[in-house]
């Protein structure tokens, strides 16, 4: 039952990825930030993945002790949080205790799934936004306003970079 849940995940991914973003002429020509109308359907897909991840880390930390510090809740995100949603731990964490987190996952299931043909390789990046979008809303649920990167230059290797705003 498991490997159709996970199944179902990356399918879904997929699915979001060409409803939003399709696979068009047009988009092959324009780099996603000159295209305003690509922008906004990018911002959409990043935000329901926002609002997902929100509501799945309220879920999984009910009834779970309140974290005393910022690295208790990046710790929870990346064992439990990650396994619950990517059914594996994070692969490495790093930090420069400056609020930057690195989180390196080297089999990210977003892009095992992804061809190797060149127009493939050229659009790695938009599928991780979702998932982007997924790792902010459950970094927002814990009260961390933060700005998330993904780099998957060295696919299905991806490196998370999580980089806390000031609270004001």
């Amino acid at each position: 039952m498991t490997e159709v849940a996970e199944e179902s995940f990356d399918f879904l991914v997929m699915i979001m990825v060409d409803y939003f973003l399709g696979n068009d002429e047009k988009r092959k020509k324009v780099s996603l930030k000159d295209d305003l109308s690509t922008r906004r359907k990018v911002e959409r897909l990043e935000a329901i993945g926002r609002d997902i991840g929100r509501r799945w880390l309220e879920k999984l930390s009910e009834g779970t002790p309140h974290f005393s510090t910022e690295l208790d809740k990046v710790k929870f995100i990346c064992k439990e949080f990650w396994i619950a949603t990517f059914q594996k731990q994070i692969d490495n964490l790093k930090t420069n205790n400056k609020g930057t987190y690195v989180l390196s996952d080297k089999r990210f299931r977003s892009l095992l799934h992804v061809s190797e043909t060149p127009d493939a390789i050229g659009q790695l990046e938009d599928y991780i936004i979702f998932p982007l979008g997924i790792i902010k809303g459950a970094f927002e649920s814990l009260g961390m306003n933060c700005e998330v990167y993904g780099d998957c230059s060295s696919a299905p290797s991806c490196i998370f970079t999580v980089n806390l705003k000031e609270q004001e």
